[in-house]
């Protein structure tokens, strides 16, 4: 710019002089529109750099994003579909390349968007989201161009881009039923707020002070202090916590107690599903072995009835019997299969009940403790003012998240 604004102030000088010279103010005018078009050219380039800062400010958005479950479903969703992607985008690239080289064989010496096959594929993506001109198509003739249009959809959009939409919407589906107990976005900001203004009232102690509360006890070794097995209350907690007060000691531990609850119900769960899964295995495998050896069997019984010199009713005797003996087998093994894995079933499913069930209990547990906190809070606030003494001043009880 500044040399653009120099000879800009040159030329106007060139002009202004009495009798200019007119080799001299060619070649000035020359440098003004050179210096001119650089200028253009980098501001051009600077505006195409630009273009990867909004892209940078989104991937950041999305590495900001895993901070809440419930808002990185969309990126755990691509990662988990990622490698399925991957593999069906080979299959995709293929059959979109070769209909577009037909599309460029068939329409490309009468429509210039179909000229090249660069032109052609840049036609062909819009067309996979509903964007197509039939009325130029139909130039090249009307039964050809039916033809292949018809041919372009139903495999890119009805089979190729539904199995898209398909592999995606089954790792969303995981992802959310991931996320189904995880907090709202909402019940988190509203956590905030309340843990800040409750620091600035004095009545919290942050997180990071009971951690450090607990281990300094410890002498700073983390695996001892997470090896004690004692029993914590909310006396324990405020005499080694300073400042730590009833409400917040009382909701730090239910949450704790909660989440440990749950990891065990998991944990529990994954083995008892693993033992019978193993069980079933363990049968099958045993009757895999019956049913080798009933095979060998009917192998020996077809030989023998090769070598039989009548081949009258003997044959279709041997034959009926060794359809029998297929279907016998086939019953047991359907039953067996059935009498195993029905009762897995049923079990899965009065786990789930148990689990709504035991959701309900917490949710009524956490009120009565809520209301539990309040009367305590209440009944400490009449003692102090029977006292002579000042209230002390107590924290509003919440059972959100604590973490």
């Amino acid at each position: 710019v500044n040399s653009t604004n120099t000879e800009f102030l040159q030329t106007l000088r060139m002009q202004q002089s009495v009798e200019p010279r007119r080799d001299e103010y060619e070649e000035t005018l020359g440098s003004f529109f050179s210096a001119v078009t650089s200028m253009c050219l980098t501001e051009k380039a600077f505006r195409r750099l630009l273009i990867a800062y909004p892209l940078v400010v989104m991937l950041r958005l999305f590495k900001s994003f895993a901070a809440q479950p419930r808002l990185a479903i969309v990126t755990a969703t691509l990662r988990g579909a990622s490698t399925d992607i991957l593999h069906f985008s080979v299959v995709f690239i293929s059959v979109f390349s070769c209909l577009t080289l037909t599309a460029v064989f068939i329409f490309g010496q009468d429509i210039e968007a179909f000229s090249t096959p660069f032109r052609a594929a840049h036609t062909l993506v819009p067309a996979l989201f509903g964007d197509w001109n039939w009325a130029v198509m139909e130039r090249v003739g009307r039964l050809l161009a039916m033809a292949w249009f018809w041919l372009f959809l139903l495999i890119m959009v009805m089979l190729l881009m539904n199995m898209l939409l398909a592999i995606i919407m089954q790792s969303y589906a995981f992802e959310k039923v991931k996320a189904a107990r995880a907090q709202t976005l909402g019940g988190q900001i509203f956590d905030i707020w309340r843990r800040w203004r409750e620091f600035r009232r004095g009545s919290r102690v942050r997180l990071d002070d009971v951690y450090f509360a607990f281990l300094k006890e410890s002498k700073g070794n983390a695996k001892v202090m997470l090896a004690r097995t004692e029993r914590i209350f909310p006396s324990t907690v405020m005499a080694r916590v300073p400042g730590m007060r009833f409400p917040q000691a009382l909701r730090l531990l239910s949450k704790s107690l909660e989440r440990e609850n749950h990891l065990k119900d998991l944990d529990k769960s994954g083995r008892e599903t693993r033992d019978d899964i193993a069980e079933i295995i363990d049968v099958l495998g045993g009757r895999q072995d019956d049913i080798d050896k009933s095979i060998l069997d009917i192998n020996t019984s077809l030989k023998d009835a090769d070598n039989l010199d009548a081949a009258g009713g003997q044959q279709e005797t041997t034959q009926c019997s060794l359809a029998a003996s297929v279907t016998r087998l086939s019953a047991e093994f359907k039953d067996l299969v059935a009498e195993r894995v029905g009762p897995l079933i049923e079990s899965q499913k009065a786990f789930e009940r148990q689990q709504m069930e035991l959701d309900g209990l917490i949710a009524d547990m956490q009120k009565m403790v809520k209301e539990q906190a309040v009367c305590v809070a209440s009944l400490r606030m009449a003692l102090d003012e029977g006292q002579g003494g000042a209230p002390v001043p107590t924290a509003q009880p919440s059972l959100a998240r604590d973490g």
